[in-house]
């Protein structure tokens, strides 16, 4: 418990009811000193942010081209199917999908009606 008084001298110093000593709840180190230690290591886990941060980006970037390349190589190849437009127009007036639609599903299923309308009612 600390009370202000004033001592012989007047200068009207802090002294506490345990004799005079002050504890700190730093365990002992000075609150000042504190944050000059912590500040290059502060620093260190600014830099290790920033170069996480860089690889992930980097990560992300190279993912999203990957995506890209399968993404078209998959159109690629799935240009190369040929359907029958009989298939894509039976496909349009039984499920009541567009063209689009009964086209994709016709060639990610090699032209194959039976296993595009099973597609169909699976998605």
């Amino acid at each position: 418990m600390t009370k202000k008084h004033k001592n012989g001298d007047g200068d009207g110093s802090l002294s506490s009811a345990d004799g005079g000593a002050t504890s700190q709840s730093g365990g002992g180190v000075d609150e000042e000193q504190q944050p000059e230690e912590q500040q290059p290591q502060q620093k260190g886990f600014k830099g290790k942010a920033k170069k996480d941060m860089q690889e992930a980006l980097t990560f992300v970037k190279e993912e999203s081209q990957r995506q890209k390349a399968q993404k078209l190589q998959k159109q690629q190849e799935l240009e190369k199917v040929t359907v029958a437009k009989e298939d894509i127009e039976l496909i349009i007036s039984e499920m009541e999908v567009t063209q689009q639609v009964a086209d994709r599903f016709l060639r990610e299923n090699q032209g194959d009606v039976v296993k595009a309308l099973k597609a169909i009612i699976l998605a």
